[in-house]
């Protein structure tokens, strides 16, 4: 496989690249330096109409974002993933990384099927990095609704009908299925995905420009369900009609003979700064080993030869050696990696990423375990040096904050750092479980039970599954050990006693439980010397009284007395007792 995509590589390396960069996209292509410019500045203009759709604070779309331009589709398929979620399309493909977000489009013309495919990908992706909890038809919709977007003259159009969803609906008409007749899976399963596609586009086109009412209405749906509302139930709350009785409308909606669409100034849109140039030779070989690296990591050989140009065309690209070093550490050979990290970071000591890829390396030289010696907690701290001055390169990168909250929580005790750290994180991508769960580590190590409690509350309306919830109930059951101690300190035996029950008949880890059986055990031994200490109270003022129940409270006491020194004590006041007895 890999030899026969050297021809085709060979093509994309002769021809001319160029790249235009702007605050949020970095985009290449061999397609002319206009082009590209051209591609990347309305890639802005779209980004800049989502904000209404999203509530306050809530769209950070933050990693890079990283597209390149083909315009020969054999060059598109030699960089493109085989299989997976990000597999290839005939348009191109977009793979997300906690790197950042690579994608491939064939640009044989500007606009049509290429910017739709683009937009659609783009929009997908952002809304599952910040609205994890929009349910999958909204994602598809808006999807769909923005893919058509298009800028003509001096303005922008949004919702532009998409001609292959009309003519779709309204003009296929299912064809029953016969049990010795039936279609062929695969053609089964593409005829099921445009249906799904077509009707989530001609709903969201319905809710955003049927009218104002439904429009405003779709925007309280959107915050409501972001807020932890339930999808469905919320729906029929704010729209009065079930999602599918809404969509029964839809007939007649489409039969319009003309459908509305949205025109904006691009004066009243941000103006988006946008720097474009030819790409040279030492960073196109970078940049083509990166992306193949990214979305086809069984083609590393390739992605290889590509770095080994770079550095032959330039030896003091900082990036190719950083990107040399992810090889190394992929294959299992972390002191390579460090060696190839501690270069690049020479080299280019203000990529944010370099310094990521580092703090990363030393983390896992650690094995992701707590330090056990003064050599490995050094270790540990050069890793938070590294991945602090990547989160300062770079603020609006989440890998780099999680990373950091993940290194501080390595600590030997738990620190308010990892918390700020890790809700930086989060915050940037609300939609990173294994983000959630280390944040909820690091308010139990800190023992914040409220702030804990809020985003366990969280975990279920942002998708997490079943195997994420179970892992954050543990750590919760953890945590709940600390409330435990606090119910003792205040002498609140009987509670502290119903929550380590309760924390014994769920937790589903053995330590966890051997932990609370020996809480358990503990407080039963605190409640007998309680019981032991009032009986022995009681007994000895009767004594003192000469009250003629004293021996009732002696024998209640001995009952109670263990052996050693409570039964010793117990016998002297017996003793005692016995001696005022007698004349």
């Amino acid at each position: 496989m890999l030899a026969a995509l050297a021809p085709r590589t060979a093509r994309a390396q002769e021809a001319g690249w160029a790249v235009a960069e702007t605050p949020h996209f970095s985009l290449y292509g061999d397609i002319g330096t206009a082009a590209v410019m051209k591609a990347a500045t309305d890639l802005e203009h779209l980004r800049s109409t989502l904000f209404e759709i999203a509530p306050r604070g809530r769209f950070h779309a933050s990693v890079p974002f990283r597209v390149y331009l083909f315009r020969d589709s054999h060059d598109l398929a030699a960089y493109a993933p085989t299989s997976g979620p990000g597999g290839a399309a005939d348009a191109g493909f977009l793979v997300p990384h906690e790197h950042g977000v690579y994608g491939g489009v064939l640009w044989a013309s500007e606009g049509g099927e290429a910017s739709r495919f683009l937009y659609k990908q783009y929009v997908l992706w952002v809304l599952h990095a910040n609205l994890p909890e929009l349910p999958a038809w909204l994602h598809q919709g808006l999807a769909e609704y923005y893919s058509s977007f298009r800028i003509k003259g001096d303005e922008a159009q949004l919702g532009l009908p998409v001609r292959e969803h009309l003519n779709y609906l309204r003009f296929f008409v299912p064809v029953q299925e016969s049990e010795d007749e039936r279609e062929d899976a695969e053609e089964r399963s593409a005829l099921d995905r445009v249906q799904i596609h077509a009707r989530a586009w001609a709903l969201v086109h319905y809710l955003v420009l049927g009218s104002e009412e439904t429009r405003r209405e779709l925007l309280i749906y959107v915050r409501r369900v972001v807020g932890g509302g339930d999808p469905d139930a919320t729906f029929e709350e704010v729209f009065g009609a079930s999602r599918s009785e809404v969509e029964e409308r839809l007939p007649e909606y489409l039969a319009q003979g003309t459908m509305k669409y949205v025109r904006l100034k691009l004066s009243t849109l941000e103006t988006p700064d946008v720097h474009g140039a030819p790409l040279p030779a030492a960073e196109r070989e970078y940049r083509l080993a990166d992306l193949l690296l990214h979305a086809r990591p069984e083609a590393a050989s390739l992605a290889r030869e590509h770095l080994a140009n770079a550095l032959a065309l330039d030896p003091e690209h900082g990036p190719a050696h950083a990107a040399l070093g992810w090889l190394a550490a992929r294959s299992g050979d972390p002191d390579a990696a460090l060696r190839e990290y501690r270069k690049a970071q020479q080299l280019a000591g203000d990529d944010f990423l370099i310094e990521y890829l580092l703090g990363d390396c030393l983390l896992a030289s650690l094995g992701h375990r707590r330090p056990e010696s003064a050599e490995e907690l050094a270790t540990l701290r050069s890793a938070e040096e590294a991945l602090l001055r990547s989160t300062e390169l770079n603020p609006a990168f989440p890998g780099a904050w999680e990373r950091l909250g993940y290194a501080y929580n390595l600590e030997p005790k738990g620190v308010a750092d990892a918390v700020a750290a890790l809700e930086r994180a989060i915050e940037l991508s609300p939609s990173r479980m294994d983000v959630a769960l280390n944040l909820l580590l690091a308010y139990a190590r800190v023992h914040d039970v409220k702030a804990a409690d809020a985003l366990l509350a969280q975990l279920s309306s942002r998708g997490a599954d079943e195997a994420t919830l179970a892992r954050a109930r543990e750590v919760r059951l953890r945590l709940a050990l600390y409330e435990v101690n606090l119910l003792l300190r205040h002498d609140a035996l009987d509670d502290a006693v119903a929550l380590l029950a309760k924390i014994r008949a769920a937790t589903k880890d053995p330590a966890l439980a051997e932990l609370a059986d020996g809480q358990l055990q503990r407080v039963a031994r605190a409640e007998a010397h309680n019981r032991y200490a009032a009986l022995y109270q009681t007994a000895a003022e009767l004594i003192k009284a000469g009250d003629e129940g004293a021996g009732e409270a002696l024998h209640a006491l001995q009952a109670a007395a263990r052996p050693g020194l409570q039964t010793s004590a117990a016998a002297d006041l017996a003793e005692r007792w016995h001696r005022q007895q007698q004349p």
